[in-house]
């Protein structure tokens, strides 16, 4: 089983998302970034190694993300201006200052 941390961080404005393991939604919300700090919410999830992330966001949007770290993981989720999601997967937490 893994343990992962995901964190929305920067460009989340308030829109509808929810995040799915293997099918199953496990979070939903409406994040919104903190630019202060760069940081929106987070949510952690326990998983098995083969498990599948999608994001799905405003407009029916889904997004695959992908999990290589086994065992506990921290995925930072960053919404570009066109909308696209930019992962940073580390095995360490995300420093916010």
């Amino acid at each position: 089983m893994s343990i992962l941390h995901v964190e929305f961080q920067e460009g989340w404005t308030g829109e509808p998302v929810a995040l799915v393991v293997n099918g199953e939604v496990r979070f939903h919300g409406s994040p919104r970034t903190r630019t202060q700090i760069g940081f929106a919410e987070s949510v952690t999830v326990e998983a098995d190694e083969a498990a599948v992330l999608e994001l799905e966001g405003p407009e029916g949007t889904r997004t695959e993300l992908p999990v290589h770290e086994p065992g506990e993981a921290w995925l930072g989720l960053s919404r570009e201006d066109d909308g696209s999601i930019r992962v940073i997967e580390q095995s360490t937490p995300f420093g916010y200052v």
